[in-house]
């Protein structure tokens, strides 16, 4: 089972580590009002721990998956959200964006919302992503022939989340999301775009269906390893 190991950290450990995503400052979060998307500059929440970066695993359990995470929590203020993926997806083609044209699109999901939805809707939503992700894959590299990843996961309900958070260089768990907020992050999309203005885009197709909140981030650097 794929779990998603969420990388947080206070405001001011930006400037000092090496993270995979760019500064949360860099961010443009759309919000679907009225049917129309409102943009904003800055990340989804205001709060002082923010998304840095994020791990996606193959894990035979929570367990195994806490293990790990533990072992990653190297310094005191850092927080881990462990959250099981729902399904995920990818796709690649060429070399890949140079500095500053890859972007993380985060779904960011009202789960009291979510809750009241009807399963039709759900797979309304569901399939309009997947729809999205067929366009963009087919524009960049068979239209365009432009190298591309996209990359995409949907995740478990947050209720499934567990944090550990690091204190006196000891990992404390506890059960639920990094933050008690109506907003969390339910998913996420990940683009080779040349522009912000291009990603936004993608962002605001994305939000069209289902009335989301998306985040777009410039991603600092980024790898995969794939067996099986």
């Amino acid at each position: 089972m794929k779990f998603m190991l969420m990388g947080l950290e206070e405001q001011g450990e930006w400037e000092r580590l090496p993270l995979m995503l760019g500064q949360s400052t860099d961010a443009v979060t759309l919000r679907m009002k009225g049917g129309k998307s409102v943009m904003t500059d800055g990340p989804f929440a205001t709060t002082n721990e923010v998304l840095a970066g994020f791990d996606l695993i193959d894990f035979a359990s929570r367990d195994e998956a806490l293990a790990f995470a533990r072992r990653g929590s190297a310094h005191d203020g850092h927080v881990t959200e462990i959250r099981p993926v729902q399904e995920s997806w990818w796709a690649y083609h060429g070399p890949g964006a140079g500095d500053g044209q890859r972007f993380m699109i985060v779904i960011v999901s009202n789960e009291a919302a979510l809750a009241r939805r009807s399963q039709a809707e759900t797979d309304r939503v569901v399939a309009h992503h997947e729809q999205i992700g067929m366009e963009y894959s087919a524009q960049k590299g068979m239209v365009r022939g432009e190298p591309l990843c996209f990359s995409s996961a949907r995740l478990r309900p947050s209720a499934e989340a567990l944090t550990l958070r690091m204190r006196r260089g000891e990992p404390l768990a506890s059960d639920g999301p990094f933050a008690e907020t109506k907003e969390v992050v339910g998913g996420f999309f990940i683009i080779d775009a040349a522009s912000v203005g291009e990603a936004v885009a993608w962002g605001r197709k994305l939000a069209e269906v289902g009335g989301e909140t998306v985040e777009i981030r410039p991603v600092q650097s980024m790898w995969s390893i794939y067996h099986g």
